[in-house]
């Protein structure tokens, strides 16, 4: 329900929606555990159903800087989707989180 009302998935056909989120499953993530890394594969979309991600980026120069939260109803890691490479940036809990992940 969360889903429908919130994001990308709030404007899916409910039909395409429900398809969709019937591939999800839940994925606890405690905090301060990362959820994936720079340079890491892609294995899917996730979808916070509560808690706070935050968004790791990472230059030549500096190390891992917090550069946006997600919270409820949010959806990230789409862009190696997109792009057809490894993740770009990384992404840790920045307090005990429950999120969903649709994979491959």
């Amino acid at each position: 329900q969360l889903f429908a009302g919130l994001g990308p998935l709030a404007k899916a056909e409910p039909g395409a929606r429900t398809r969709f989120l019937a591939l999800a499953r839940p994925v606890m993530v405690p905090r301060g555990a990362q959820v994936f890394a720079a340079g890491d594969s892609f294995g899917g979309l996730y979808g916070v159903v509560s808690g706070g991600i935050g968004v790791e980026g990472v230059t030549r120069h500096l190390g891992p800087r917090l550069g946006h939260v997600y919270r409820a109803g949010s959806w990230f890691g789409e862009g190696p989707a997109m792009s057809g490479g490894p993740r770009k940036l990384g992404h840790r809990a920045l307090e005990d989180s429950q999120l969903v992940l649709v994979p491959l």
